[in-house]
C-alpha cells in the first residue's frame, strides 16, 4: 500500500509528460519533403503550360540553371531570359516520375525523370523528351525555392 502513492505520481507523471508536445524530426521532415516535392510539381506544370513568369517564382534571385550540353545559367534575370527564349522556341508535354526526394536542414534534393514529347516550332517536329532531372532546393524565409535545376537525357533541348 505504501507504493502506492508512488505509483499514482509516476502514473500522473507518465501521462503529464504525454501532453507536451514535441518537435518530430521525422515528421518535420515528410512534412518538407512534401513541400519540396510541390514546389517541383508546380515547375513541372508551368513547364507544360510554358508559363516562364511561373517558373521564375519558384527560383530564388541567385539561383542557378544547369541545361542539358549549355552553360549555366546564373542569377534569376539570366533564368528568365533563357525560359522566355526556351518558350518562344519549343512546347514540352511531359509526365513526371520521382525517383528520390530528401531534406536535409534547409536543403532538399529531388531527383526524377520526364517522359513525354518536345515540339520545335521552327521545324514543326515532335522528338521524344526523355529526361534525368535533379533539383536542389533551398528553404529560403519558410519556402522552398529551386537553388540548382539541372537535367540531362534528351538531344533536344
Amino acid at each position: 500500500m505504501r507504493y502506492l502513492p508512488r505509483l499514482l505520481t509516476l502514473a500522473i507523471l507518465v501521462f503529464s509528460l504525454s501532453l507536451i508536445p514535441s518537435f518530430n524530426v521525422s515528421a518535420q521532415n515528410s512534412k518538407d519533403e512534401q513541400e519540396a516535392k510541390e514546389v517541383v510539381e508546380t515547375y513541372f506544370k508551368a513547364l507544360n503550360e510554358s508559363n516562364a513568369e511561373k517558373i521564375l517564382a519558384l527560383y530564388h534571385k541567385d539561383s542557378v540553371f544547369l541545361p542539358n550540353n549549355a552553360p549555366a545559367v546564373r542569377g534569376i534575370d539570366e533564368i528568365r531570359k533563357t525560359y522566355r527564349s526556351l518558350f518562344g522556341q519549343i512546347k514540352l508535354n511531359t509526365k513526371h516520375v520521382y525517383h528520390h526526394v530528401s531534406v536535409h536542414g534547409d536543403v532538399a534534393v529531388v531527383e526524377s525523370k520526364a517522359d513525354g514529347i518536345l515540339t520545335i516550332f521552327d521545324t514543326k517536329t515532335e522528338v521524344s523528351a526523355n529526361d534525368n532531372e535533379l533539383f536542389v532546393l533551398r528553404k529560403i524565409e519558410g519556402k522552398w525555392k529551386i537553388d540548382r535545376y539541372m537535367f540531362n537525357g534528351s538531344e533536344h533541348h
